[in-house]
């Protein structure tokens, strides 16, 4: 897998028209041994299919990247 890393771009998400959020390859690419698929690298960002939007699930490749905090109080 790490051959792949120094050939893809970081992926950059944008929230509420003003947040931007950068997470390189090493964060979103997962190794397949992790998962009981060796040989496999796995993209770490789900898109919903069913979806009449542009909706992924970023999970844990995003979570752990960043800090999260959530004030529910503040928006």
């Amino acid at each position: 897998m790490s051959y792949l890393i120094p050939k893809l771009k970081p992926l950059k998400f944008k929230f509420s028209d003003k947040y931007y959020f950068v997470i390189p390859p090493q964060a979103y690419l997962i190794d397949g041994s992790d998962l009981e698929v060796p040989g496999y690298c796995i993209f770490g960002v789900q898109g919903l299919a069913d979806s009449s939007f542009s909706m992924y699930i970023l999970g844990d490749t995003f979570l752990n990247s960043f800090y999260s905090v959530y004030d529910f109080e503040n928006n």
